[in-house]
């Protein structure tokens, strides 16, 4: 029953971050047809993609006993698939300025990454020292991901939605696998969509229209 329980919590979970990963894709139509990245930021998706690459590391056997956490890692492996796909747009529309500034920020998402895997195959030999130090790379990555729109002042109500909806499925998978919840991710969610309110609201819709991010 248990077994059960988590496997519906986890593929319910990642049904909503496929679609939180999925949402700037009315971005990244607009920036096609426009040829332009306009005042958009790259750094949610590079913000992201380090999140993807962290908890898609730690549900590899290599990390996790056998396939335990399977589903996280399918869905964060897709979902850098994704991010890195909609980085490479940007990169291929942005002018010099943010293209240098594209690179600048992946270059630590790259070092990252690649000093996690190779430190937690090749250093630590047993699967819960891999978990700690891959697992907190992943909490930092998490942190940052979730605040990165909070950088972006306009931005659709969807992405905070789904923000905080992933967080909640994410929270009730790891409550029933008793593995640390990600309180500061649901605090992060509310704090996204408690900015996008108060942002709209000083706003009052006059502008342009949002952008979505």
């Amino acid at each position: 029953m248990a077994e059960t329980l988590r496997l519906a919590v986890g593929v319910l979970g990642d049904i909503v971050s496929l679609l939180r990963y999925l949402v700037p894709v009315f971005t990244f139509r607009r920036i096609i047809m426009n040829r332009s990245v306009e005042e958009f930021s790259c750094f949610p998706y590079v913000a992201t993609l380090l999140g993807c690459l962290a908890y898609g590391w730690y549900g590899f056997p290599v990390v996790s006993i056998g396939w335990q956490n399977l589903p996280l890692a399918l869905i964060n492996s897709t979902g850098a698939l994704i991010q890195i796909i909609f980085i490479l747009i940007y990169f291929w529309f942005a002018p010099a300025k943010k293209k240098k500034r594209v690179s600048l920020m992946l270059f630590p998402v790259i070092v990252v990454s690649c000093v996690t895997a190779l430190v937690s195959t090749l250093a630590l030999h047993d699967h819960q020292s891999r978990k700690v130090l891959v697992g907190s790379v992943g909490v930092v990555s998490t942190v940052i991901m979730q605040a990165s729109p909070l950088v972006v002042v306009k931005y659709p109500p969807p992405l905070d939605i789904f923000h905080l909806w992933g967080n909640f499925w994410r929270f009730s998978h790891r409550r029933v696998r008793r593995d640390p919840p990600p309180h500061g991710d649901i605090l992060l969610g509310l704090g996204d969509r408690a900015h996008h309110v108060i942002v709209a609201k000083v706003q009052n819709f006059t502008k342009s229209p949002t952008p979505l991010c």
